[in-house]
């Protein structure tokens, strides 16, 4: 398999243990595991794929662990972590080590407003916030808006990440 660009497993038993034998597959630009309960010790795998620009890791138990091995693959463009609630503050310093990130979606995180801000040093063109924007304060709303400029928030389509 090593002319493999893209990997989906949902809904599968599939743990992320399986990373190491697919090293042979260096092309992998896209894997996506969700509603899996992940090994995070296994991601440590995911910086040894040098071309994995787009990763989903969607309901699978991330943890801060994960996130850290998560922050080695710097050629990441877009990141969907969406419904991770273990994902919270302490977790945006490694997110902040993706510099070549577009996009971020943290949906159903646990990741406060202030956190958030500290990631506007990316210039992400896309954000899922961890709540809906309407739910944040009209302050709130200015903070983000300030932070995240490039994104358009308030429309009544939430963008979708369903691009692999």
């Amino acid at each position: 398999m090593p002319q493999l660009l893209t990997l989906t497993a949902c809904e599968t038993r599939v743990t992320g243990k399986c990373l190491p034998a697919l090293l042979g597959c260096k092309k992998l630009t896209a894997f996506r595991l969700t509603n899996v309960v992940v090994n995070n010790e296994s991601l440590r795998a995911l910086k040894d794929f040098p071309h994995l620009q787009r990763l989903a890791l969607v309901r699978v138990g991330l943890s801060l662990r994960g996130v850290e091995h998560i922050s080695k693959c710097t050629e990441l463009q877009m990141l969907d972590i969406n419904y991770n609630h273990r994902i919270d503050d302490k977790a945006v310093p490694f997110l902040a080590k993706l510099t070549k990130l577009k996009a971020l979606w943290l949906g159903g995180s646990s990741v406060s407003l202030p956190a958030l801000e500290q990631l506007a040093a990316l210039h992400l063109q896309s954000i899922k916030l961890p709540k809906s924007f309407s739910s944040y304060s009209p302050k709130e709303q200015q903070r983000i808006k300030k932070a995240f400029p490039l994104v358009r928030f308030g429309s009544s389509k939430a963008p979708t990440v369903d691009s692999f």
